[in-house]
């Protein structure tokens, strides 16, 4: 079950799985899987529409992937959502498991975190990547 109460801790943010979802009335979206099993750590992003377009990145510096996120997620709230209701905007799913089994979700529709799109540019510069090499984020 998501951790509601606790707060995010750099000491323990190892990333097991992530899985982020975004989708819109208008656009189906993207899905991103994140998985680490035994030192290998694969980063998978999927079109809703066109499958095909599946691409699997393999993430050569886990901690480093666990940092950048911790980064740019640290302050996030839980949820965020408008003040009045709005049916055909942007919905969004963030669900985090740690290595330790501790689990975090953040989502929101039509409301983002004022740093949203360094999350989003984070995924989708990976996306474009077949191999990642952090020490100068050049990717092959």
């Amino acid at each position: 079950m998501a951790n509601n109460k606790r707060e995010l801790n750099n000491e323990n943010f190892k990333i097991k799985s992530l899985s982020f979802e975004e989708y819109s009335y208008e656009d189906p979206g993207r899905v991103y899987l994140y998985t680490y099993n035994n030192d290998n750590s694969t980063l998978i992003c999927s079109d809703f529409i066109e499958r095909e377009k599946m691409k699997s990145v393999v993430i050569n510096d886990s901690d480093s992937f666990n940092e950048q996120i911790y980064n740019i997620i640290k302050g996030w709230k839980r949820n965020y959502k408008p003040k009045d209701d709005i049916f055909d905007s942007l919905n969004w799913d963030l669900k985090i498991t740690l290595q330790d089994e501790t689990s975090y979700r953040f989502k929101g529709y039509h409301d983002t975190p004022e740093n949203f799109e360094a999350f989003e540019d984070f995924l989708n510069m990976l996306s474009e990547c077949s191999v990642l090499f952090w020490n100068n984020y050049s990717c092959f």
